[in-house]
Parts: structure tokens; sequence; C-alpha cells
């Protein structure tokens, strides 16, 4: 949408000069600081071989619309897509093993987003910051542990409670009026604004704008 490009960051250094007007930043991890959004999307995919094409794409699409929701939420209502009974709790934590089995190794290997190990990683040495994912919290701490990125955080927090939740609770401990979450979907846009925080937009080439506001600030990466 060309309406947009007026609050487009398109560098590193109009970045830094929007994020230096808060006091503390929060952030997610998948597609803001890692390229991990495919990944988790092929994974969600592969857990059901025998959907259609069109029932795979419908996944893809809600799992793009929708990547600041957990898998605890997610899994459910993709057994829906092809069946008409819900998973057992024995299916479900089937899925739910299977997911995190096959994704830890991929997430920790993948790319980071350009530019956050040059830019963002020496600069968050001088920010408050917080990481809130929809990744399990025993999960979140051994990926971040792996990558060395655990100490960054004054505390991390991931699922099984939703993002909204988690900010309800960090909202004791900050003034969210100074305080802005760094996100990539709709999801997290509707999460951090019903908190009270404002809301910076990573775009990447699997979410859109759809549902959001036309003046949203937004960049691309943070090269």
């Amino acid at each position: 949408m060309t309406t947009l490009h007026h609050n487009k960051l398109h560098s590193i250094d109009e970045i830094v000069a929007h994020l230096d007007k808060y006091n503390v930043l929060i952030w997610d991890f998948d597609g803001v600081i890692k390229e991990s959004v495919p990944i988790k999307e092929d994974i969600f995919v592969s857990l059901f071989p025998h959907y259609s094409l069109h029932q795979q794409s419908q996944i893809r699409q809600h799992h793009r619309q929708y990547s600041g929701v957990s898998r605890y939420k997610k899994i459910p209502y993709y057994h829906s897509v092809g069946h008409t009974y819900p998973p057992s709790d024995i299916s479900l934590q089937r899925y739910l093993n299977t997911f995190s089995d096959r994704v830890v190794s991929s997430v920790i290997s993948c790319d980071y987003v350009a530019g956050f190990s040059d830019n963002i990683l020496p600069y968050l040495h001088s920010k408050k910051s917080y990481l809130v994912s929809a990744t399990p919290y025993s999960e979140l701490k051994h990926i971040l542990t792996a990558l060395g990125l655990l100490d960054l955080f004054i505390s991390f927090h991931g699922s099984p409670a939703s993002k909204l939740d988690i900010f309800t609770v960090l909202s004791n401990k900050i003034d969210v009026n100074t305080s802005i979450y760094i996100g990539d979907s709709f999801s997290d846009y509707h999460s951090a604004t019903s908190a009270g925080l404002d809301f910076l937009y990573r775009k990447h080439h699997l979410n859109s704008f759809d549902s959001l506001p036309h003046d949203i600030h937004f960049f691309d990466d943070f090269s």
C-alpha cells in the first residue's frame, strides 16, 4: 500500500531514532529476531501430511496472519481444518511433541533478521528490553541460551500464557506509555495495543498490512 510509505523506517538510523523515543523495548522473536516464521509454517503443515493443498494453504494463511498466537491454540485449529472432531488430549500432546522436536534445532540454525547481529545486538546493551514470544517458555529458554541471547533481556516470556496476558503482567512493572512492542503480525499488534503499548511492525514477505491501521510505523529489516 503506497499510503503507508511515509511511515516506513528506511534505515537502521531511522529505526534506532524511533526506538529511542521509548524507555522500554519489548521484542517478539520469530520474524523479528530470527527468520523462523517460514520454518514453523512448514512444520505446522508437516503435522498433517494427508491434508489437501487447499487445507495446507488454510494453515499457511492462518499462521502468517496469527504468527503471534501459540501452538497450543493453533494445532487444535489446524486439526479442525481436516477433521470434524477435536484432537484427544493424547493426540494433541503428540502433535505438540512432534512440533517441538522438529523446530528447535531449525530455529537455532536459521538466519537472524538482516542487520540484527551487527546493529541491534550492540544497541540492546543500552536499552531496557524484554522478550515476549508465543514459543513455550522452556523451549524459548533453550533457544536463547544456545544463541547466547539470554542476558540481553530483563526477562523473557512465552506460552502457554497469551501475549496479552503477558503484557498485562508486565504493565505492573513498566510504564506502558513509554514502552513499545516490536512484532510481525496482526495478532501482535492487537495484543500490544490492547495492553496500551505502542507497536512497531516488521514487514516481511510472509505477512501483510491487512487489518493494520494505515498510519502504522514499519520496517523491512535492521540493515
